[in-house]
């Protein structure tokens, strides 16, 4: 079971570890944030594309944002080459970002 970390519209954020290889033969584990389309907007249609067009607007727009301020996207995970191939198999379509730790109004009253 994933911790939830919060909802959107269309997306839940989990919490996620993932095994990278940093070396050859040396895997480190890393914290993240997993934003995905929610189980019940991939069930029907418009709603897939809508959410989907979304999440791909964000990581276009995060992939080209570098700044300390803004959240890092790591990558994406999609098996498939278009939205049409990743509605008809059922598959998700995921942003993996940094794993913030507090929300920005806490980060403001400290």
């Amino acid at each position: 079971q994933r911790k939830l970390l919060g909802r959107g519209g269309f997306n839940d954020v989990h919490e996620v570890i993932v095994k990278s290889a940093k070396c050859e033969g040396d895997k480190e584990e890393e914290m993240m944030a997993m934003k995905s389309l929610k189980s019940s907007i991939m069930r029907e249609r418009g709603q897939f594309y809508s959410g989907a067009v979304d999440l791909v607007m964000e990581a276009k727009l995060l992939n080209i944002l570098r700044h300390k301020n803004i959240i890092h996207m790591y990558g994406t995970s999609c098996s498939h080459d278009s939205l049409d191939n990743t509605y008809r198999n059922g598959e998700r379509f995921c942003l993996y970002l940094d794993h913030l730790h507090e929300t920005v109004d806490q980060k403001f009253d400290q």
